[in-house]
């Protein structure tokens, strides 16, 4: 369990330098998320064992480098699309498998009643269970696709990165992560409406 917590922290020694001190650390959240906390939280979810700590280290080190905690900036009715298209059946390119996962994990966390765990630990638990969830969801549709021969292009890391990213975003985006923290902001409320 954890392999992947090792993997990213052995990530973040001398290659990183260039990106100066004020690059986010893996134990550190960013934006109320902790790196290393999304990686258990994928092995967690992956029942079917999909996915794996090197995978899931990837994606979380993806993700601090791109630093997808500080950008809401994301087109929904794009990423509604690409979840329709990908629930729907037939063909699809990773990044969209990616998104459709973000969303499953989201709508999960919704209908299952997340939204009552907000006050769930501290330091963002709660936003790194769901982006956990969606990384999970990401690398076992991609399996069910691929087995199925209808992923069109990518690869399973490059969706299990996209799910992350999205989740993160749209969590962003919609102020979850100031409702996590006890402030007000549109929240689970708002996502849901995006998504029902």
């Amino acid at each position: 369990m954890n392999a992947g917590k090792q993997f990213l922290s052995s990530q973040q020694g001398g290659d990183n330098n260039n990106q100066g001190g004020d690059q986010q650390q893996g134990g550190g959240g960013g934006g109320g998320f902790d790196f290393n906390s999304l990686i258990q939280h994928a092995t967690d979810h992956d029942s079917n064992n999909s996915g794996g700590n090197d995978l899931f280290g990837q994606a979380a080190k993806y993700l601090q480098d791109q630093g997808a905690h500080q950008d809401g900036n994301v087109d929904e009715n794009e990423l509604l699309q690409a979840g329709q298209k990908v629930m729907g059946g037939g063909q699809a390119h990773s990044n969209e498998i990616g998104s459709a996962a973000a969303l499953g994990a989201i709508k999960s966390f919704i209908s299952g009643g997340g939204g009552n765990s907000g006050g769930m630990g501290g330091g963002g638990s709660f936003q790194d269970k769901i982006v956990g969830a969606a990384m999970s969801q990401a690398a076992n549709m991609f399996d069910q696709k691929q087995a199925n021969g209808e992923v069109t292009g990518g690869d399973k890391q490059s969706a299990v990165n996209k799910a992350g990213e999205m989740a993160m975003k749209l969590m962003v985006k919609h102020q979850v992560s100031g409702m996590i923290g006890g402030g007000g902001g549109g929240g689970l409320g708002s996502l849901a409406s995006m998504l029902m």
